[in-house]
């Protein structure tokens, strides 16, 4: 009879784990494995617990029983409350490295347009948008550039640079150049947010190329 309450138990635990479904937070599927842990060891605890059993032994255990409970369940929230702090915090940082990389990279390659840009002196023989087509040509609007740049200025020397880093053109003139940058699993502040290439709450950057220089606008 052991072996049956225990695997009963185990069987019962381990379906309640993978009742939530598979996802990036295990902590439902652990809720609901030690929920159903809890109520198990209760059964358990009132079957063994049943007449003949003094009265006096029946409290004490389900004394213990209750007392156990509020030290997991306490135990549980803090474990709980530590780890979603944590995570939230190492998005954050996350968050800011992927923005950084993403604006450093195409800066690179809109300063490098700029520089183009002054050399000529005060003729101006090129706009930018010439220049800017030479280099990353054909820059039309919706256009990728994250690989291009990328490689140019050996920002990933290994075999993939755009796993998750992206570039758009989002709109060209002859004196304005805005390049959208996202990163396809770092999430934005808002993460309703529609970005450029459909994807929703992801980290999204607007960088804009003028005469003046390059500015910088986090859209989310």
């Amino acid at each position: 009879m052991i072996l049956v309450w225990f695997l009963v138990g185990v069987v019962a635990s381990g379906v309640a784990f993978f009742l939530p479904g598979y996802g990036p937070d295990l902590w439902p599927n652990i809720t609901w494995a030690c929920a159903t842990g809890a109520v198990y060891t209760l059964a358990l605890i009132i079957y063994a617990m049943r007449p003949p059993v003094p009265i006096r032994a029946r409290l004490i255990a389900y004394g213990a029983y209750l007392f156990t409970l509020f030290v997991v369940f306490r135990t549980w929230t803090a474990m709980y409350d530590v780890s979603h702090y944590r995570r939230h915090a190492l998005n954050e940082i996350h968050s800011v490295i992927c923005r950084d990389v993403s604006f450093s990279t195409v800066e690179q390659g809109l300063l490098a347009i700029l520089d183009d840009y002054y050399r000529q002196g005060g003729r101006k023989d090129s706009t930018l948008l010439q220049i800017f087509l030479r280099e990353y040509p054909p820059g039309a609007t919706g256009a990728g550039l994250y690989e291009a740049m990328a490689k140019k200025f050996n920002v990933y020397p290994g075999p993939s640079a755009t796993d998750f880093n992206t570039a758009y053109v989002a709109s060209i003139s002859d004196s304005e150049i805005a390049i959208v940058g996202e990163h396809s699993f770092s999430k934005g502040r808002d993460l309703t947010f529609k970005n450029y290439d459909n994807l929703t709450g992801v980290l999204q950057t607007r960088m804009t190329l003028t005469p003046k220089g390059v500015s910088l606008k986090d859209e989310n």
